[in-house]
């Protein structure tokens, strides 16, 4: 029962960072942290 447990709480803390990942991109941010300006990489 108690690794059912640990389990659970595990899933729900990766939805929830996948969950953040996708809001973020959607927003515009990028994935790196810093600013888009004179990145190799651009953001989308």
């Amino acid at each position: 029962m108690g690794t059912f447990i640990v389990g659970m709480i595990l899933l729900a803390v990766i939805i929830s960072i996948i969950c953040k990942m996708i809001k973020e991109r959607k927003s515009g941010k990028g994935g790196c942290g810093c600013g888009c300006e004179g990145c190799s990489r651009k953001c989308r």
